[in-house]
């Protein structure tokens, strides 16, 4: 009997290895949709929860914010810090200490973020439909992607993709490390028509803000 469990408990292993490595026609049905969804906005506005997990270390972390985008342009507002990329450039301004830095930004580096998630999976993933869940009466489909990179700092990427508009409402980041991000959506604005100059720090808005500019041609 316990052969008999040990073999079944196997076959499900190499089964589920067998299914997260392919390319799931259905799935990307799903991310193609909303992929063209967030194509065509021309910016967007919603409220965003951060968390971080890590149940084997004990470690919980939360934040709420706000985040708007205008095509590679991306800004993050939350009550200790506030994230602005334009133009090649990142600005980072720490509430507490009250100070600006500005770095150089390279979206290569960043490899997942709100900004590109929506697109992640066109390069460099495998991508599977693993069924569906309800979330306050609404219906979502499931679409996990594994990196085909076996070098990634994560190894699971789970969405959530709302079956009725194919809006993008969590994406969670299974790292390696054990740590687990989670990225909640909610109060999606399709219609925010953010300016350019929302996309700016305005540092006479800071009063005595200290400016860090770490850029090597600065």
């Amino acid at each position: 009997m316990k052969k008999l469990m040990y073999v079944l408990v196997m076959l499900m292993m190499f089964a589920g290895k067998g299914v997260m490595a392919q390319y799931d026609a259905k799935a990307k049905k799903i991310l193609d949709a909303m992929s063209n969804k967030y194509q065509s906005i021309h910016s967007f506005s919603a409220n965003i929860t951060y968390t971080l997990e890590n149940k084997e270390d004990d470690i919980y972390e939360s934040f709420e914010g706000e985040i708007g985008i205008k095509g590679e342009k991306f800004r993050l507002v939350a009550s200790e810090q506030e994230i602005i990329i334009n133009d090649g450039n990142v600005w980072t301004y720490l509430a507490e200490e009250n100070e600006v830095n500005i770095d150089t930004y390279d979206p290569e580096e960043d490899d997942v973020t709100p900004s590109n998630i929506y697109n992640l999976y066109k390069s460099g993933y495998k991508y599977i439909l693993f069924g569906e869940k309800t979330i306050d009466d609404e219906i979502y489909d499931i679409v996990d992607l594994s990196p085909e990179d076996k070098d990634s700092d994560y190894f699971h990427i789970r969405l959530l993709i709302s079956k009725n508009n194919k809006v993008l409402r969590r994406f969670t980041l299974f790292a390696k490390s054990g740590n687990h991000y989670i990225y909640d959506i909610s109060d999606f604005n399709p219609k925010a028509n953010l300016p350019d100059s929302y996309f700016v720090f305005d540092a006479r808005k800071h009063k005595d803000v200290e400016v860090i500019d770490l850029r090597i041609d600065n």
